[in-house]
């Protein structure tokens, strides 16, 4: 066993887990190196939050989980799309149709006449009002449409919250609307619900934040703690974060 392990024995399950907010129950599965009940990014993700938390070297725990499980896992996370595509533009080619059908009933309408009255050679006069209205319609629906189109894809511009680590980071997620936690070790861009509101908190502050149309970047090995409200993002004391969090560090 190495000082680094032997210091995390001497601290203690309880106590790690409120300096580092790893649940205690992982915690203690490493130091019982019980590691049939981690997966394998958990345990190296963890592992990694760790030695940058205290400054100790877990190398050897490492090396002595590769041994015992050497396979490889491949893990995905489970992505939730936020912008929705806009619907396809129908209403045009649905007014063009019905001008076409317009034409193509004048035309009839205009050759049946001339066969029916040949002889009296009766001249036939084309109205064509239903055919103007019919284009300023087509104008006017194209117009709308592309305004709206122009709206909702501005709105999906300044709509927008994204975290981009920089390395791999331990991220705690409460929603505010329900007080639900969610919890993940990631080194990639992770996208939330810009409508709602959020406390996050960060291993390491190696991130970037996109939101509405900033990107903030924050450069630090300590901890990060964050809150998302109105699409705005202000950086928050331990104190501060806890007494938003109903009294809990994490």
């Amino acid at each position: 066993m190495n000082d680094g392990f032997e210091y995390l024995h001497r601290l203690g399950a309880q106590k790690v887990f409120e300096n580092t907010h790893i649940a205690k129950k992982y915690v203690q599965y490493i130091l019982d190196k019980d590691y049939s009940k981690l997966s394998k990014v958990q345990l190296l993700g963890f592992l990694s939050i760790l030695q940058r938390e205290y400054s100790i070297d877990l190398s050897a725990v490492k090396e002595e989980y590769l041994a015992q499980n050497n396979t490889d896992e491949i893990y995905t996370l489970e992505e939730t799309p936020v912008f929705i595509s806009p619907a396809k533009n129908q209403t045009k080619a649905r007014l063009i149709k019905i001008l076409a059908s317009i034409v193509l009933f004048v035309i009839i309408f205009f050759m049946f006449s001339n066969l029916v009255f040949e002889e009296k050679k009766i001249p036939i006069e084309i109205n064509n009002t239903e055919i103007d209205i019919a284009k300023v319609n087509i104008e006017k629906n194209s117009t709308n449409k592309k305004n709206s189109t122009t709206l909702d894809q501005d709105e999906q511009n300044v709509y927008k919250l994204n975290i981009i680590p920089k390395a791999k980071v331990w991220i705690g997620i409460v929603d505010l609307d329900t007080y639900k936690q969610k919890q993940i070790v990631t080194s990639k861009k992770l996208e939330l619900d810009p409508k709602k509101s959020y406390l996050l908190v960060f291993g390491h502050s190696y991130v970037d934040i996109e939101y509405s149309d900033e990107i903030k970047k924050f450069k630090n090995h300590t901890k990060l703690r964050l809150l998302y409200e109105d699409s705005t993002i202000k950086v928050l004391s331990k104190a501060e974060f806890k007494s938003l969090n109903r009294g809990r560090n994490w």
